[in-house]
């Protein structure tokens, strides 16, 4: 703590223990906490309180108010907290009686303060921060605490109950003994539970079996914090004592708990130490599959799968159940279902699957689920079990078939499954993403045609919801760059090429002129996606340069919705790799082609645009094409791009600058020669009381000319610190490279620091460069050498407030704040 706040310290305190002085901003008390505990860090409580005996006394003297405001109480109970968590500070706190006052039950506990949730919850959170040591459990036990805490479960603050339920849990983890944690399930003879968790246990056990729907909530909530942060010796244990509750009320009734058990069983699966047969836990697992029933078993299923260890007939069973829906719907469709030993199993009654199917509701959210729960199924990276792949290719096509009314009703189960599901984008959405994780296990399928039939369904249908229509362009993306990669298959076979030319092509054609701008991005991004994956195949560029994609891309340059421009801009910055050049190739109505200069239009976009993305996206596109430029042959691109950074820096748009600084870091790498290293402003600093060698050489020359520097040195100045930050990146790094002479070769003049003033650089604002001609080399030179990049560095790391937060500003407002009541107290920062 420095002299100035230790100064302010007293006055706070007589504010903050006066009830006739209130402060009007709360969030002071907050910021005010997390300074202490920042103190505190430094400084150990026990220090802190000797070395400033008014904060003791302000403790007392707040515990003894008989009406204290609410907001400074739960402060005070929660600074406390602060200060008992160390060992030495709860021993003085002790002392001086102040732990009793306001923590025991003739203090807070028996006052009409404690009707204040705020004050409550101050008391959980200062004893959970108390709880550090032996000592502080040993007051809560004597206290009578636990018996408080157990109450604050079913308080009715939200915000109460659940700081209760966590102290809880933190109480039951940390009430064990450092040498019983230590110590090794499956086995522990003798062992001994501490009298907190015995009565924590107990509770829970009795909640268990009660048939109150809360005390259950409330038990497994509780069982499952603990078990996310207890030591294996404590799980393991701990699961013993209440695995037998757990399946009494798992056979009897759950109280629409289920998702809550879900929950702890997946904790539990994830603990190798309870896969060990002394904790019988996968018969509980088996249990619970069946008796929770299809819709709450689903995510437990995924974890069985996922779960190392897992016996192998627990696990089939599990996938049965994941797999369950797509059988479901293969037989209401009428269509045979291969006898795979996983889709012919079922696990449940009858009735629940029947109370699923025959609601709507019931029935789109379970097939929603279960193909959610396949799609990360097949992106597991392996599989212990083969999948019927075939089968579950022809369940998810039928699914998107029932969706939009294409599929031949031959059961009774198939025509209420077509009336739930006709038109339900939420179904359609997790089939369609199912169905493109299917790819990469079916690309060899017979159902190939089937696949691009039902993708092209969708992606022709004006009805298709816009986000279906975008994760449809995506699968159809998984399949073809799949296809590409199977060595049965290429994007050369005819069926692949058939598909992109004949099929697909034509569609994006049309949907580029959709009346919703969403389609028309989705289109963009696809073209874009799909030209990077395949910019050197050659039977992909016929197909691209033949249609009339390139013309649409152009026209949609002047689209109405900024979005949408800029998706074509970056979707023709993808076609120059194809053509490999600026041209490109527009298919006129009259069938013949003119060409048309994609730089000319990025160019007059950078100009002229009056909205910002299209301007950014074009700056991109020229950053892409100057780090790939050995991939293109295209001409006087430098120039381009050196005209396209001139537009740049001067945008009034920060990002664009931002893009334009990366632009001119690429250039930076390109001439000179040593690439752009991961900014480190200490490597990147030069010794400026050695001479140097310096190079005054083409490099540096160039950069001038180019307008870099100019742009480098007044970006610095920004007035948005990102852009200033990136452009103090990039100095440093030419900083270290022209101060270092890394590479460059030219006749050295050794400068020393002092040569800086024989230039007519001054510097008395680090970022003042007016007086500066920045296109001349030699002045840039000086200037670097004189430029402290690593304090400009920190400087603009700061807020522009931090002032406004330091603690001596924060306890300043504190004492402004108290003066002021009303509506003219001051507002904290």
């Amino acid at each position: 703590m420095d002299n100035e706040c230790t100064d302010l310290l007293p006055a706070v305190c007589a504010v903050l223990a006066d009830p006739r002085q209130a402060i009007s901003d709360d969030t002071c008390l907050e910021k005010l906490l997390d300074w202490f505990k920042a103190v505190i860090k430094r400084e150990p409580g026990s220090s802190m309180l000797q070395g400033n005996p008014m904060l003791a006394n302000l403790l007392i003297d707040v515990a003894r108010l008989k009406d204290p405001n609410p907001s400074i109480l739960s402060f005070i109970l929660r600074l406390t907290g602060l200060f008992a968590a160390s060992e030495k500070g709860f021993c003085y706190l002790q002392e001086q009686e102040i732990l009793c006052s306001l923590f025991g039950k003739e203090g807070v506990l028996g006052s009409g303060s404690w009707e204040d949730a705020i004050v409550r919850c101050g008391w959980v959170q200062g004893i959970h921060t108390m709880l550090q040591h032996q000592e502080g459990l040993t007051f809560i036990e004597k206290s009578g605490g636990l018996e408080t805490i157990l109450d604050l479960q079913r308080d009715s603050s939200l915000f109460v109950a659940s700081a209760a339920s966590q102290l809880l849990a933190h109480i039951l983890s940390f009430s064990f003994l450092p040498d019983v944690t230590s110590r090794q399930p499956p086995s522990i003879p003798n062992f001994s539970w501490p009298v907190a968790a015995q009565k924590l246990i107990g509770h829970v056990e009795n909640s268990l079996r009660l048939a109150d729907a809360c005390d259950v909530q409330r038990s497994l909530r509780l069982l499952i914090a603990v078990f996310k942060t207890s030591q294996p010796v404590v799980m393991a244990n701990l699961w013993l004592k209440i695995s037998g509750p757990i399946e009494g009320r798992l056979r009897k009734d759950l109280s629409n708990q289920e998702q809550l058990l879900v929950e702890m069983i997946l904790i539990l699966l994830r603990q190798p130490v309870l896969h060990h047969p002394t904790y019988k836990l996968w018969d509980f697992v088996s249990l619970a599959l069946r008796f929770l029933g299809p819709t709450h078993a689903l995510a437990l299923a995924l974890g069985i799968v996922r779960s190392e260890g897992c016996p192998e007939s627990l696990r089939t069973e599990a996938l049965s159940a994941l797999l369950f829906s797509m059988e479901y719907v293969l037989r209401s469709a009428g269509q045979q279902t291969p006898h795979s030993g996983l889709l012919d199993q079922n696990i449940w009654e009858p009735s629940a699957i029947q109370s699923i199917f025959s609601r709507k509701s019931a029935c789109v959210n379970f097939l929603s689920q279960s193909q959610s729960h396949v799609k990360d199924l097949l992106d597991m990276p392996s599989l212990s079990v083969p999948l019927p792949y075939s089968a579950m290719l022809r369940s998810v096509i039928t699914v998107l078939q029932f969706c939009i009314g294409t599929t031949f009703l031959a059961t009774p189960s198939g025509i209420s499954l077509s009336k739930n599901l006709i038109g339900c984008a939420r179904v359609q959405r997790s089939a369609v993403d199912c169905l493109g994780s299917l790819s990469k296990w079916a690309v060899g399928s017979e159902h190939l045609d089937t696949v691009f039939d039902i993708l092209l369904t969708y992606l022709k249908s004006q009805d298709t919801d816009s986000v279906v229509f975008k994760k449809t362009l995506q699968t159809s993306l998984q399949w073809v760059l799949h296809l590409s990669s199977d060595p049965k298959s290429s994007v050369n076979c005819p069926q692949t090429c058939k598909f992109l030319k004949d099929d697909l092509f034509p569609v994006l054609e049309k949907r580029l002129l959709d009346v919703h701008w969403e389609v028309q991005d989705s289109v963009l991004e696809f073209i874009t996606n799909i030209t990077l994956a395949f910019k050197e195949r050659k039977v992909f560029q016929e197909i691209l340069t033949t249609s009339s994609i390139p013309s649409l891309l152009v026209n949609l340059l002047s689209d109405p919705e900024s979005y949408v421009r800029a998706s074509a801009i970056t979707a023709l910055g993808q076609t120059a790799y194809i053509t490999n050049n600026s041209e490109i190739s527009l298919h006129m109505e009259n069938g013949t082609f003119a060409k048309e200069n994609i730089v000319v239009h990025l160019l007059e976009i950078l100009s002229q645009d009056s909205e910002g993305f299209p301007r950014r996206a074009a700056v991109k596109v020229f950053t892409d094409w100057l780090a790939h430029s050995n991939l293109l042959c295209l001409e006087d691109l430098e120039e381009s791009a050196a005209s396209a950074l001139e537009l740049g820096c001067q945008d009034l748009d920060w990002e664009v600058k931002l893009y334009s600084l990366e632009l001119a870091e690429v250039f930076l790498g390109q001439i000179l020669p040593a690439p752009i290293p991961p900014t480190s402003y200490s490597s990147a600093e030069v010794s400026q009381a050695q001479p140097v060698a310096i190079t005054l050489t083409e490099p540096l020359s160039k950069l001038c000319r180019l307008k870099m520097c100019d742009f480098l040195f007044r970006a610095l100045s920004d007035c948005d610190r990102p852009v200033a930050q990136k452009a103090c990146s990039i100095l440093a790094f030419l900083r270290g490279v022209v101060l270092g002479g890394e590479g460059i070769s030219a006749e050295p003049v050794n400068c020393k620091p002092s040569d800086s003033k024989q230039t007519g650089v001054n510097l008395n604002d680090s970022r003042d460069f007016s007086d500066i001609n920045l296109q001349d080399p030699t002045q840039v030179l000086a200037l670097l050498r004189v430029l402290d990049v690593e304090s400009l560095h920190q400087n603009l790391d700061q807020c522009s407030d931090h002032l406004e937060k330091s603690p001596r500003s924060l306890l300043q407002d504190i004492l402004a704040s108290a003066e002021n009541t009303g509506e003219n107290g001051m507002d904290c920062h």
